[in-house]
């Protein structure tokens, strides 16, 4: 026999768990973005605009030593030097991994400010409109 609510309460559980585990994972990245400012000393949307592109161009070089590693490694004769490389690789394959990362980091920190800005700008011109028709009221009165 099947007790729906036995099922329900199963479907609820997990639907909480599966928003847990969505919301947690959104502390984490507000909590690395949070880290990435600090850790850059980052104040406005240029410093921001600064360290994407200074991130940007550390990615080129990366992939570029990247490419020129596949390069000598596909051409190298000794396989114990090929082993050497494909270290190097994988090191640089991480560090570019973690560079994305950043990049992306920037990315969302720049649209969620513009979003803030947006809001604060129409929360400032509604509570500027209350105040207009709270003067008008009085004015009634």
């Amino acid at each position: 026999k099947v007790d729906h609510f036995s099922i329900r309460k199963w479907t609820e559980i997990h639907l909480t768990n599966t928003e847990m585990r969505k919301n947690l994972k959104q502390m984490h990245k507000y909590s690395d973005e949070a880290d990435f400012l600090c850790e850059n000393n980052i104040r406005t949307i240029q410093e921001l605009n600064d360290v994407r592109n200074d991130l940007k161009g550390e990615l080129k070089d990366l992939i570029r030593q990247r490419n020129n590693l596949y390069y000598k490694r596909q051409h190298e004769l000794k396989m114990e030097n090929k082993d050497d490389i494909s270290k190097e690789i994988e090191s640089i394959s991480q560090k570019i991994v973690d560079v994305r990362y950043k990049i992306g980091l920037c990315n969302d920190i720049e649209i969620r400010s513009k979003k803030m800005v947006e809001e604060m700008k129409a929360l400032q011109e509604k509570e500027q409109q209350e105040k207009v028709q709270k003067k008008n009221k009085v004015k009634k009165l």
